[in-house]
């Protein structure tokens, strides 16, 4: 039986127990009255509401060079960290690699499981609102420790023909 895709909202804290200035080594003291600790009136907490998705599939086909995509395989073999798409808790339930093949319709075959392409949901960016539903906060705009920063994706949705 396959369970239905769903996506899980997760209210997500970074940054709220330790001193930013000192370092990880420094535990701020607890909060009093419920507020948000802080120092000099800078709260040391961001506060983020995150997106998973559950009990999806995903499958992704690389090509190029043998070399390349053998060091690749390697390291997906053999992860020197744990693995997980997006979340600690998100682990995924089959090992990530699934082989390297000659050809690619030999992967696909495999990862389709015969079945044809329109059978599974895909999801496309969209350039306007009309041709998409759905928006990602996704794209970054800045990776910097205290200024990172988002924009949205536009996507659409085709639910697969079962």
């Amino acid at each position: 039986m396959q369970l239905p895709v769903r996506r899980l909202q997760d209210y997500h804290t970074v940054g709220g127990g330790y001193d930013l200035v000192r370092g990880r080594d420094c535990i701020t003291v607890t909060a009093e009255k419920g507020k948000p600790r802080a120092k000099g009136g800078q709260a040391l907490a961001v506060l983020t509401h995150r997106q998973y998705l559950t009990d999806a599939s995903f499958g992704v086909v690389f090509q190029g060079d043998p070399a390349v995509l053998a060091k690749m395989a390697s390291a997906l073999a053999n992860p020197k960290w744990g693995l997980w798409l997006g979340r600690k808790a998100c682990i995924p339930t089959a090992p990530v690699l699934a082989g390297l093949f000659d050809s690619l319709e030999d992967a696909l075959r495999l990862l389709l499981d015969d079945k044809p392409l329109d059978s599974f949901t895909l999801q496309e960016e969209a350039e306007t609102f009309a041709e998409g539903r759905d928006s990602l906060p996704d794209v970054p705009l800045c990776f910097a420790s205290e200024g990172r920063a988002f924009t949205l994706r536009r996507i659409r949705t085709i639910q697969g023909v079962p």
